[in-house]
């Protein structure tokens, strides 16, 4: 698997956990489409998740109201995700 893709899944499992968590009564439509846009946001951030520009491994922490936006508008161009620099026990 390229750096690149693995950066996907690995942004994309992380992202799909605080959705999953955060993210209510939603349809399996919604929690993919709210999934896919945080993620694509998140990788469009930071291209070499989990790690930062200095490479140092992070991880997200996406707020409920960040989900709920996702939810409500998959198609907004920026999304609230937080991450928390440091060594991680998650990807």
């Amino acid at each position: 698997m390229s750096a690149t893709n693995k950066s996907k899944l690995l942004a994309t499992t992380a992202v799909l956990s605080d959705v999953l968590k955060n993210a209510g009564t939603a349809t399996a439509t919604e929690l993919t489409l709210a999934t896919k846009a945080i993620a694509d946001e998140t990788i469009a951030t930071y291209p070499n998740y989990p790690a930062d520009s200095s490479g140092t491994n992070i991880f997200l922490e996406i707020p409920a109201t960040t989900v709920a936006a996702a939810v409500s508008d998959p198609t907004a161009t920026s999304y609230s995700t937080h991450s928390c620099s440091g060594s991680s026990t998650r990807p």
